[in-house]
């Protein structure tokens, strides 16, 4: 078994990173959850000594990003989640302001504050599924 190596660090120069996700190599794009509530992309294409942040995500200002993952089926797109208790579904091309928040509902108990930890999308993306301190999983329906 051939052994594992480092063939490129990112110092991202931010707060902690909470959780990672990346296109196809061949897409060369990672985008980094961090503890301060926003997402960041690096693309690995346009590096010079180091990978080069494009492109910040202001998810939430005051809850930590718990999760982040890019569409299988669209890689312009991605779904973040934050302690706040939604979901964010964002476009690459425009940082802004995300294309739709999700609410989750904590069944069963009255409005009370829940987190978001786990998210992921369906193989065909038509879903997307999200898990969190409420101990529901929820599923969004998506028209992509």
């Amino acid at each position: 078994m051939n052994k594992l190596q480092v063939v490129e660090s990112i110092f991202t120069n931010h707060k902690l990173v909470t959780c990672l996700d990346s296109t196809p190599r061949d897409s060369g794009v990672v985008l980094g959850g961090h503890e301060d509530g926003t997402v960041k992309l690096y693309d690995q294409r346009t590096h010079i000594g180091g990978v080069k942040q494009h492109k910040v995500f202001e998810a939430s200002t005051s809850s930590y990003t718990s999760a982040v993952k890019i569409c299988p089926k669209n890689h312009n797109l991605f779904a973040a989640t934050n302690y706040d208790g939604k979901v964010r579904l964002w476009d690459l091309r425009n940082e802004n302001e995300p294309l739709h928040v999700l609410k989750g509902s904590a069944v069963g108990k009255k409005t009370q504050e829940f987190k978001l930890f786990a998210l992921g999308w369906s193989a065909k993306a038509d879903w997307i599924v999200s898990g969190g301190s409420d101990s529901n999983i929820q599923m969004h329906s998506l028209n992509l």
